[in-house]
């Protein structure tokens, strides 16, 4: 251990690892403070925080198999997505918003609705006009098939691709953020509370 971590609080350590593995986020986001408190992103998740646990980093499948989505529509929407993006967002994203009780809605039984951060790399993409995908691609008039519905909903959703981030999260929309790993902040963690530094 290194003498600065004995003379350090146990939040100031944890500030140390977000800022160590989410630093380009913050850059983007405008600091930690907008990370965790003024545009924090949500995650409802299966994993738990166990006591004194405040962040940890798991990976973002690459492979996403959708819960209600049918698996051949979600190749069409993937198709959309690499054509306009270079990017399979909705097989190899987490998927994030900015309200809260959105996410929680996701939360699996014995999970947590963390506080969500990019590690290292990313991207990510989000529609100022559709909430929830899935959902849109259950519109449209009846004589369309599915990936008819599909199409005109992605094509009508005005997505944005790496831009107006702070936009995307205040809108309450899906974000897909499109990284090898996350990290989840537990949401009990007492920093938030008093203000990140």
């Amino acid at each position: 251990m290194r003498i600065n971590e004995i003379t350090q609080s146990p939040d100031d350590i944890v500030i140390e690892y977000i800022k160590l593995h989410c630093q380009k986020y913050l850059d983007e986001i405008g600091g930690i403070e907008n990370a965790l408190k003024d545009h924090p992103l949500w995650r409802g998740v299966s994993e738990s925080f166990s006591r004194q646990e405040w962040a940890r980093i798991i990976p973002v499948r690459q492979d996403r198999r959708p819960t209600n989505t049918d698996p051949k529509l979600q190749i069409v929407i993937d198709d959309w997505f690499q054509s306009k993006t270079g990017i399979r967002f909705r097989q190899s994203s987490a998927f994030c918003t900015g309200f809260y009780g959105d996410a929680r809605s996701y939360q699996s039984t014995g999970g947590s609705t963390p506080i969500v951060l990019p590690v290292g790399d990313y991207d990510y993409c989000w529609s100022p006009n559709i909430g929830d995908l899935f959902i849109a691609c259950q519109r449209g008039d009846s004589f369309m098939t599915v990936d008819e519905k599909a199409y005109e909903a992605l094509e009508g959703g005005d997505y944005r691709f790496n831009t107006d981030l702070i936009e995307g999260i205040q809108s309450g929309n899906e974000i897909m953020l499109h990284c090898k790993s996350v990290m989840i902040i537990n949401p009990s963690w007492p920093v938030l509370y008093k203000g990140a530094q």
